[in-house]
């Protein structure tokens, strides 16, 4: 009867060692299929913020802001439209004295930097403003079509960060 036992005993010790390994295994591969799920829903959310925040900052070139017709020491919001075309007169404020940062501060984009890109109908850029992407992580782009003086325009915003 004493040998049953040491018998029973060993294949108890084998039976709990291999179970403990494939407990371990599987409690892993759970760890890392969970571990990767949040990432990748943390990513998801991220490109959808960003891709928020770029179209917010492409609604600016389609919008009047506040005051209608603002100026360097009246802005309130910023916009570069009136009566559905792109104002001139507000891009040239824009460039020469609001400036990028209180432009950022402005457009409320959160950690991106902007850089917008006009082209006329032949391709040749008629206003730029903004930071261009250098060593950018992640970069977002969306193309629209506008109106300036009296002619349609192809309006490039790059977000990234």
């Amino acid at each position: 009867m004493v040998k049953y036992m040491l018998n029973k005993g060993q294949t108890f010790t084998y039976d709990f060692f291999m179970a403990s390994v494939i407990f371990f295994i599987l409690l892993i591969i759970v760890f890392s299929y969970w571990t990767y799920a949040i990432k990748e829903t943390e990513e998801t959310r991220r490109r959808e913020d960003a891709f928020n925040y770029l179209i917010a900052a492409s609604q600016v070139w389609f919008k009047e802001g506040y005051p209608k017709y603002w100026d360097n020491s009246s802005v309130i919001e910023i916009g570069l439209a009136n009566d559905r075309k792109i104002n001139a007169t507000k891009l040239q404020i824009l460039n020469s004295s609001i400036g990028y940062q209180k432009f950022l501060s402005l457009l409320n984009i959160g950690p991106y930097n902007v850089f917008y890109n006009v082209t006329d109908e032949n391709s040749q850029t008629v206003f730029w403003f903004g930071a261009q992407p250098s060593q950018a992580k992640n970069v977002y782009q969306i193309e629209r079509v506008g109106v300036l003086n009296n002619k349609p325009v192809k309006i490039k915003t790059i977000l990234w960060d």
